[in-house]
C-alpha cells in the first residue's frame, strides 16, 4: 500500500510505502553510493531499465508521470499539468503492485 503526501508543487507528490519499507535499491551491480536516483520521462525509462532500476522504470511507465526522484525512504513523482491525480495515483498503485504485494505475501521485492 502507498501513502501520498502533497508538496508545495501542485504537480508533485511524495510517496511512501505505508508499511515503512524502503524503496527498492538499484541492482546490486551498481555503486551503493547513489542514494538518490532521478529520471525524466521519455528516454529515462530506458535509462532506468538499462541501469537495473526496474522500480523507477515502472513509475515512469505510468501515464502522466514526467519525472521521478527515488530516495531510500520515499519517492517523488511529478505529473504533467494535464494529468489528474486520482488517475495517476490509481495507475501508480497498479504499476507498483509487484513491490507492494511482495511485502504482504513475504515475496520478492522485485517483479519476476
Amino acid at each position: 500500500m502507498l501513502t501520498f503526501d502533497t508538496t508545495p508543487n501542485p504537480h508533485a507528490l511524495q510517496v511512501r510505502f505505508a508499511d515503512g519499507r524502503s524503496c527498492p535499491p538499484l541492482a546490486a551491480t551498481l555503486p551503493a553510493s547513489r542514494a538518490l536516483r532521478s529520471y525524466r520521462a521519455g528516454d529515462a525509462a530506458v535509462k532506468a531499465l538499462t541501469q537495473g532500476d526496474t522500480f523507477a522504470a515502472a513509475i515512469l511507465a505510468v501515464p502522466g508521470i514526467s519525472s521521478v526522484l527515488v530516495s531510500e525512504q520515499w519517492f517523488s513523482v511529478v505529473k504533467v499539468p494535464s494529468a489528474e491525480w486520482p488517475s495517476v495515483k490509481a495507475d501508480l498503485r497498479r504499476a507498483l503492485r509487484p513491490w507492494t504485494n511482495a511485502a504482504e505475501t513475504g515475496g520478492r521485492d522485485e517483479p519476476a
